[in-house]
């Protein structure tokens, strides 16, 4: 841990850090003993260490200190007995969740479910929802994000639907909403899940057809004016639209773009069209977002299945250069992928082809993200197999992605990749 400066000299305070990292991490019981302290002594150690270690990562900052963090929050932790206040148990509960975030970005899952416990159960020793209730809502939303990435679908769908039963009916309600979708969806219940996401769209003021006749006529309308408006789509309309402020619509394009990822999942053509065209107009009408590079992606899609393929390349190559703050991490992989789909099918090489695929993959190894993980595991496949290019390097990625769908317990996903 010791460095050097540029002057030669050897950066002590580093060493002093590293010292006292290790003093704290292996010391604290062998301190308490030699003092002769009483059980109820040594709670209060804890506690003493945890406070002078959550300081001491804050003067330090970056990933030391968020290691430190971790070792504040086990020794406050160890010390919960000694804890007399609300105060404490509350600002012990906000340290826990903080680890569990630093954890989780680890992907650390199972210290992450510790931290998120500890921190809820603190919580639920001073009030609950009814005294902390933004702390709360906070810790039982990660607690979902933890258990769904663990696998762990039955846990994540419980603690959605105690989300919705406590939580006020406002826009913080609507990530329990969208976990509660993705665990139905993957316990096999995806017309339930899009019927709910349905259902949410209409109290939003958004209908989305609930059945195939309504998508029929939903898509054979809307179809028609898509072609007639596509030659108006150009990069200057695009820099007009106006940045969406409004969180109804937001939580709309959120809770349509679920659909979206679902139905391309499970290969739902007709859900997938119906909310593709639900994307592309509310993106048209109500302005930029999040979400604005996929539905232009699959307004270019759109338009290659109705063979319109010059306005079709136009409208892709506006997605794939907007922002990166015009989708998120998914919507991206998406954006990839649907012009990876778009060049190997109709207009350009396999070299182009290719290099989009390796984009959407190396983003999904990158970052972790999982949303359009099988989609991304299956172009990049086949586009390289097409290739001819050595083998090993595709082998090495499979085996990562592989292991990324077996981590996640998407076991339906694996017997289809492994296929």
């Amino acid at each position: 841990m010791t460095t050097t400066s540029s002057d030669g000299t050897t950066n002590h305070k580093q060493q002093h850090h590293h010292q006292y990292y290790r003093f704290a991490h292996h010391g604290i019981r062998e301190m308490a003993k030699s003092l002769a302290v009483e059980r109820e002594g040594e709670y209060t150690l804890h506690v003493s260490m945890g406070q002078a270690l959550w300081e001491f990562s804050k003067e330090l900052g970056g990933d030391i200190g968020k290691r430190l963090l971790l070792l504040a929050a086990d020794h406050w932790n160890a010390g919960i007995p000694a804890l007399t206040t609300g105060r404490e148990r509350f600002q012990l509960a906000q340290l826990n969740l903080r680890a569990a975030e630093y954890s989780y970005s680890r992907m650390a899952l199972h210290p992450a479910k510790t931290f998120i416990d500890q921190g809820m159960s603190l919580v639920q020793r001073i009030g609950g929802w009814n005294k902390c209730y933004l702390l709360m809502l906070r810790l039982t939303t990660f607690a979902m994000q933890v258990l769904y990435s663990s696998g762990r679908l039955d846990e994540c769908l419980a603690m959605a639907n105690q989300i919705i039963a406590k939580a006020s009916k406002s826009s913080t309600i609507f990530p329990a909403y969208k976990y509660k979708m993705y665990c139905l969806f993957h316990l096999g219940k995806g017309d339930t899940a899009i019927a709910l996401a349905s259902h949410l769209l209409l109290e939003l003021g958004f209908p989305f057809p609930r059945n195939k006749a309504l998508g029929k006529v939903m898509i054979a309308r809307n179809v028609t004016q898509l072609k007639a408006r596509s030659a108006s789509v150009t990069q200057d309309l695009v820099r007009s639209l106006p940045v969406i402020e409004n969180m109804k619509i937001k939580d709309a394009l959120s809770i349509t773009w679920t659909i979206l990822e679902m139905s391309i999942t499970s290969g739902n053509l007709h859900a997938q069209m119906c909310a593709s065209i639900q994307l592309i107009n509310l993106t048209l009408k109500h302005g930029y977002s999040g979400y604005s590079a996929t539905a232009f992606v699959t307004y270019a899609m759109i338009l290659a299945s109705e063979e319109q393929y010059d306005c079709a390349e136009r409208i892709s190559r506006i997605a794939l250069q907007m922002p990166e703050d015009a989708s998120d991490g998914p919507g991206r992989a998406l954006v990839l992928n649907g012009v990876c789909f778009f060049c190997s099918h109709w207009r350009h090489s396999l070299t182009k082809t290719l290099e989009m695929s390796i984009k959407a993959k190396t983003m999904v190894l990158e970052t972790g993200n999982v949303s359009m993980l099988f989609f991304t595991c299956i172009t990049y496949t086949i586009s390289y197999l097409q290739s001819g290019l050595a083998l090993e390097p595709l082998s090495r990625d499979l085996l990562k992605l592989h292991e990324m769908l077996l981590d996640l317990n998407f076991h339906h996903y694996v017997a289809l990749f492994e296929v």
